[in-house]
């Protein structure tokens, strides 16, 4: 599967008009596969297409993502990418808390990027520096320049770069939920990494001018979480519509799941459905299937497919055929920060959803009419499932309002205009945007967390 074509302002690198960006990632955001990297590929196109010149630093910890460094070269005015090794980093983060420091700061910090950002910071009079996941903080404060002042909250030097971060989600209530959910030891140490994280988040609030959650509930409660001296706001995620398209309706009893399943939500959510909620649907539906798709399943999400009835797919090159083939995509979450980008592209692809107050919550729909929403009890996810099973002219009512919902107000364009009215704070002068030219074609995947 490829890219539909993209666009990005001038015929090279080096011809935004509007000045220069410093945009940091705690992964590659190309090729955008999976969830995080998702939103981070849509804010690097669109600040690119918007004639900025953008200095892309971000950390690869997919050996087979660097093979797309050339189309990041030749799109941005500088690109600095820091293979890591996922295992080394963990004993890092690890080690990390035994000097107060969060397992999630430790194992994003590399030397070699905060020495590229150093460069890019002395060399370049930056415009903004945009931060995507909260350790990508830490090059702002490790920088001699961006660190200097006692606090960030107005910019009393004119040169002074305007800090944006993008937490996305709050990710110190998402440990805090895992410490919830499991038990001793884990509760433990996901609890201290709540804690650390929390501390971290306060810190940010501080020290940048503005920050980004990904919905309006999320930013509500990092208000309520974190004593903000800065301005938070709810940016959504989009969907690309046209890649996403409709697809008639099928009517058959199949379900579908799609998500990174080495992803502790993802597995906590297919084996409590397969385990609890599946055998109800069999009982009353003999011939019902359930498909798992997505990237390195683990053992337990292996396991599962040993079950009649259920298919473990594996990483695919395209998630779409198997949304062609189902009647329905089920989120059965119990864990979920944020806004899930399985639910808005599950509605764009003309599937009917049924899931747990948690999948859908930040979404901007009416449950019965966009989504069907089920609490994550066995019985009455099952029920909700086979309502629609067994009525499939309700199913694809439903998904025929799902599709209109995102068409009307999940767009990226128009999400996006939020980061245009915070950059546009110092550049009301700006030019016109050079010509445009296209994104090179590459595979999607579905590592959707």
């Amino acid at each position: 599967m490829t890219f539909p074509e993209i666009t990005t302002a001038g015929s090279d690198a080096d011809q935004g008009q509007r000045g220069d960006i410093l945009m940091l990632c705690h992964r590659i955001p190309y090729p955008p596969d999976k969830g995080d990297k998702i939103r981070s590929y849509n804010f690097l196109m669109h600040l690119l297409h918007s004639g900025w010149r953008v200095h892309l630093g971000a950390l690869v910890d997919e050996p087979g993502d660097l093979e797309h460094a050339k189309v990041l070269q030749r799109l941005c005015a500088s690109v600095k990418l820091v293979s890591v090794s996922p295992l080394l980093k963990k004993i890092i983060g690890v080690t990390g808390v035994f000097r107060g420091r969060a397992m999630s700061v430790e194992y994003f910090r590399n030397t070699s990027l905060q020495k590229w950002v150093d460069e890019r910071c002395k060399a370049l009079q930056l415009h903004a520096v945009l931060c995507v996941c909260a350790p990508m903080a830490e090059y702002v404060f490790r920088n001699a320049r961006l660190s200097q002042a006692e606090s960030f909250a107005d910019r009393s030097e004119d040169r002074m770069p305007l800090l944006l971060m993008d937490f996305m989600d709050v990710d110190s209530e998402k440990w805090r939920d895992y410490a919830a959910s499991s038990t001793f030891p884990m509760s433990n140490v996901y609890g201290l990494e709540a804690w650390l994280l929390r501390r971290y988040e306060q810190k940010i609030a501080e020290r940048f001018h503005h920050v980004l959650l990904v919905s309006d509930e999320e930013a509500t409660l990092f208000r309520e979480r974190v004593s903000v001296k800065g301005h938070v706001s709810g940016l959504s995620n989009g969907v690309d519509l046209e890649t996403f398209a409709a697809m008639p309706p099928v009517r058959n009893r199949r379900m579908f799941f799609c998500g990174a399943m080495d992803y502790l939500p993802n597995i906590d959510a297919v084996e409590w459905f397969v385990q609890s909620v599946f055998p109800r649907i069999r009982k009353e539906i003999p011939d019902a299937e359930f498909v798992i798709v997505g990237s390195k399943p683990s053992s337990r999400v292996r396991q599962l497919g040993d079950v009649e009835g259920v298919t473990v797919t594996g990483k695919v090159p395209d998630v779409r055929p198997y949304a062609r083939e189902a009647a329905l995509c089920v989120v059965p979450l119990r864990i979920a920060r944020g806004l899930q980008n399985k639910v808005l592209e599950a509605m764009a692809m003309g599937r009917a959803v049924v899931a747990t107050p948690e999948a859908v919550t930040g979404i901007a729909g009416k449950a019965t009419r966009d989504f069907v929403v089920a609490r994550a009890d066995a019985g009455a996810f099952a029920d909700a499932a086979l309502t629609l099973l067994r009525n499939p002219g309700h199913a694809e009512a439903i998904a025929e309002h799902g599709r209109r919902l995102v068409e009307d107000k999940y767009r990226w364009a128009a999400c996006l205009k939020q980061l245009d009215i915070l950059l546009q704070q110092q550049s009301a002068d700006s030019p016109v945007v050079s010509p445009v030219h296209s994104l090179p074609a590459g595979e999607i995947g579905n590592n959707d967390a």
